[in-house]
C-alpha cells in the first residue's frame, strides 16, 4: 500500500514550483442542460501534457445531472494505485451513501506516485494534470465548483496539500492523512480548510518530525505543520484541544479568515494508516475509534469554498 512520503520543507524549495493553471470560470449552481451520466464505477483516461493518464470515477445512483454535485479527488500513496486507494479509503462507498462524486487518479512511475514538488525534472506536472482532470469532469458532469475537495494518504496526502496551495481557487478543503506538511511560500489566494490525521507511531512519516523512512528526506513535526496552516489561514494562534476518543486527540484552530478551519486528529499509537479503514496494512496500527472517511466528509460539507 502507501510507502514513504517524500516531504521536507527544504526539499520543496528545490527546483521549480508546480504550475498553477488558469482557473476556468465556475459553472452555475445547477446544470441546464443536464449532464447525465450512468451511475457506478468507471476507469477512464485523459491526455494531459501529451501523456495518457488514467483515473477511476465513481458516480452515485442519486446523481441526476441536473443538481450541482460535490466532488472529492482521492489520491493514493507512493507505490499504491487508484484501484487500491478506492477500496482502502472507502470513499466510493461513502459517496454512494451521501451523494457525491469521487475521482481516484493514477500516479506515474514504476511505483506510482505524485510529483508534488516537481523536484524530479523529468516528472510530469501533476498539478496541471489534476487541473486538466477537473476541467474534463466539470465539462461532463454537473459539478458544484464551490464543493471540490482533495484527500489522500502519504504521498497522496502531500499532493492534496499541494493542490490546496496551487489550486486554491478550485479546491475548497483538503484532508491529508499520514502526510500533512506546509508548502513553503504556499501561493493560495484564499484560506483553505484542512482536516488532517496522523498517528504518533507512524514509522514512515514520523509525527515528531525527522527522516522519512529510508528516503533521506526529512519532515517537519506534524503539529508544527498544522500551526503553519493555521497562520496561513489567519486562524487563532492557540488551538482548542479535545479528547475525541480514548486514543484520538483533536487540535482545532478556529476564527480563521473566510470561515476556514484547521483540524488535526492525533491518533495515539496509530501507524502510517487510514483511520477507520476496513483493511489492515503492514504499516502500524489502524485505529477504529474514528473514521477519517466519515470525519472528512462531515468537514467537507461544512467547508464549501466561499
Amino acid at each position: 500500500m502507501a510507502a514513504s512520503l517524500a516531504v521536507l520543507a527544504a526539499t520543496c524549495n528545490e527546483g521549480p514550483a508546480p504550475t498553477a493553471p488558469t482557473t476556468p470560470t465556475p459553472a452555475s449552481a445547477d446544470c441546464v442542460p443536464a449532464r447525465p451520466h450512468e451511475p457506478g464505477s468507471f476507469t477512464e483516461t485523459l491526455t494531459s501534457a501529451g501523456l495518457d493518464r488514467e483515473y477511476m470515477l465513481y458516480v452515485p445512483t442519486s446523481y441526476t445531472g441536473e443538481d450541482a454535485t460535490p466532488l472529492v479527488v482521492n489520491l493514493h500513496g507512493h507505490g499504491s494505485n487508484a484501484g487500491q486507494q478506492a477500496i482502502y479509503s472507502g470513499l466510493p462507498v461513502k459517496a454512494e451513501q451521501e451523494g457525491f462524486i469521487v475521482v481516484t487518479p493514477q500516479g506515474t512511475g514504476a511505483r506510482p506516485h505524485w510529483n508534488f514538488t516537481t523536484v524530479e525534472a523529468a516528472a510530469p506536472d501533476d498539478v496541471a494534470f489534476i487541473s486538466d482532470l477537473l476541467d474534463k469532469l466539470e465539462s461532463e458532469l454537473c459539478i458544484d465548483p464551490s464543493r471540490v475537495y482533495a484527500a489522500g494518504i502519504s504521498n497522496g496526502a502531500a499532493m492534496s496539500v499541494t493542490l490546496g496551495c496551487f489550486l486554491s481557487e478550485r479546491i475548497a478543503a483538503v484532508a491529508p492523512i499520514a502526510g500533512l506538511f506546509f508548502f513553503p511560500g504556499c501561493p493560495s489566494t484564499r484560506p483553505v480548510s484542512v482536516i488532517a490525521f496522523h498517528g504518533t507511531d507512524d514509522r514512515l512519516v514520523p509525527f515528531e518530525g525527522g527522516p522519512v523512512s529510508d528516503s533521506g528526506l526529512r519532515v517537519a513535526p506534524i503539529e508544527e505543520s498544522a500551526q503553519k496552516w493555521a497562520e496561513h489561514n489567519g486562524c487563532a494562534s492557540i488551538p482548542k484541544e479535545a479528547q475525541a476518543t480514548e486514543h484520538a486527540r483533536l487540535l482545532q484552530y478556529e476564527h480563521c479568515d473566510e470561515g476556514a478551519t484547521v483540524e488535526l486528529y492525533v491518533v495515539e499509537g496509530g501507524g502510517h494508516t487510514w483511520p477507520g479503514a476496513a483493511i489492515d496494512i503492514p504499516f502500524g496500527l489502524t485505529t477504529r475509534e474514528i473514521s477519517a472517511t466519515d470525519l472528512m466528509w462531515d468537514f467537507f460539507e461544512a467547508h464549501p469554498k466561499p
